[in-house]
């Protein structure tokens, strides 16, 4: 108990952090049991606490198994926190969207909408016109739309959806690609056909510490 006790007096340990500690280890008894049967490991609790985003790292100094309740406890606090902060930056993003992309006037901003092409894919920001247009060589209607979505930080991927739907196609060479509305957005119903081009594509990443805080917006391609 005395690493325990030792933990407890150190800097970092002020008011608010031992309540967390206290309210943690009275929701997760598992884990409770497991720092008093194996003490030592309270420093891995304590770090986890701190960095949740290091908790690999951490449980490989700690030799902490993976099947262990304190590990599984270590792997949930860093996904929750993850979450957290991706839909922090990416209601911090969307809220000051037109600051960040290039939004031409009589657009329209809608989040989390449904397009399909052969797949399903939901960008975070849609920004859509609602005048109709003719594409001179085919005859097809359509409405002109930008895609915006946030990433956490420069190392997160698209997703195979986003990918597969609309980065590799433009990566293949298209100028443009169609997709059908399966949202009902302000102007436009479903089944609208939507238009995007190359340059209408853009990311947004936050900072490599993962926290959701804005880094910068710059388009794809």
């Amino acid at each position: 108990m005395n690493k325990i006790l030792d933990r407890l007096n150190m800097s970092h340990v002020n008011e608010a952090h031992f309540d967390e500690i206290t309210t943690r280890l009275n929701r997760y008894s598992n884990v409770k049991d497991e720092l008093v049967s194996n003490p030592s490991q309270f420093e891995f609790f304590d770090e986890v606490l701190r960095f949740p985003e290091k908790y690999r790292e951490l449980a490989q100094i700690g030799d902490i198994p993976t099947s262990s309740p304190l590990y599984k406890w270590a792997l949930g606090k860093y996904k929750k926190e993850i979450l957290h902060n991706a839909e922090k930056l990416e209601n911090q993003i969307s809220s000051n969207i037109g600051n960040n992309v290039n939004i031409p006037n009589g657009y329209r901003h809608a989040t989390q909408v449904h397009l399909k092409g052969l797949k399903r894919t939901v960008p975070d920001d849609f920004i859509y016109s609602t005048v109709r247009e003719v594409d001179p060589t085919t005859g097809q209607e359509y409405y002109r739309a930008i895609l915006h979505d946030s990433k956490l930080h420069q190392d997160v991927d698209w997703t195979t959806n986003q990918y597969d739907e609309i980065i590799k196609k433009f990566e293949q060479g298209a100028d443009y690609i169609d997709l059908e509305l399966r949202t009902a957005v302000n102007g436009l119903g479903i089944g609208s056909n939507i238009r995007i081009y190359k340059t209408d594509v853009y990311k947004s990443i936050g900072t490599i510490d993962k926290s959701g805080t804005y880094l910068s917006t710059n388009p794809v391609f």
